[in-house]
């Protein structure tokens, strides 16, 4: 679509058909996403915060605000609202040679209790965010697939006290498959004596593996 807009913002017309029928497809389709990305995030928001009191004890819960790129006041009404934008933007769109509108253009916003964490959050914060995200998004997709998913988390001891390690692994319990990597040496502090008979733990060293 991209590119039809671009050879029409340079005076090339003859693709203007295939235009109205790339952004038919977008309006059927981005209308579902858009849908599935309220339902998602409704889902997950519990989930959410669970996870994020678990690792951080704080008592402002972790949320996540679906930003659609077309405003909307309802999922149902999606396609309408999306269709009514791109009528709206189509000479801007022809005028700039891209795409200005559509699903392909929305955020998620994270709050911890009123404040954005991409602008307030602490790298503490960030962390603790990025690992209940990931322990919300396995146990969305286990319900949805009904197998679970295998799970890596990179480097997670950076910046992680020992009471937000300690309670990490705690989140991953439902059978998943997990490999956490670091540079630091404390990782047993992320097991309880029962996981840690359970992990395998191993070095890498100047491109040697080995088993601890």
């Amino acid at each position: 679509m991209t590119l039809i807009l671009s050879e029409i913002a340079v005076g090339n017309t003859k693709n203007q058909t295939q235009l109205e029928a790339w952004n038919t497809q977008l309006i059927q389709w981005g209308a579902k996403l858009m849908q599935a990305r309220w339902a998602m995030v409704n889902d997950m928001n519990e989930i959410l915060k669970a996870n994020y009191t678990q690792v951080s004890s704080q008592p402002d819960p972790l949320r996540i605000e679906y930003m659609p790129n077309v405003a909307c006041d309802a999922p149902e009404t999606a396609k309408i609202c999306l269709e009514q934008k791109l009528a709206d933007i189509s000479g801007k769109e022809k005028w700039r040679g891209t795409s200005l509108a559509g699903p392909h253009r929305d955020e998620f916003v994270f709050y911890i209790g009123s404040r954005d964490i991409r602008r307030y959050g602490s790298r503490g914060e960030h962390k603790s965010v990025l690992v209940s995200l990931k322990a919300a998004e396995s146990r969305f997709l286990h319900r949805a697939s009904g197998t679970p998913p295998i799970i890596l988390l990179d480097d997670l001891y950076a910046e992680l006290d020992n009471d937000r390690a300690g309670q990490v692994m705690s989140l991953f319990k439902d059978k998943s498959q997990v490999f956490v990597t670091g540079t630091s040496l404390d990782y047993k502090k992320l097991f309880t004596s029962s996981e840690a008979e359970e992990s395998g733990v191993y070095f890498v060293e100047n491109g040697v593996v080995s088993k601890q």
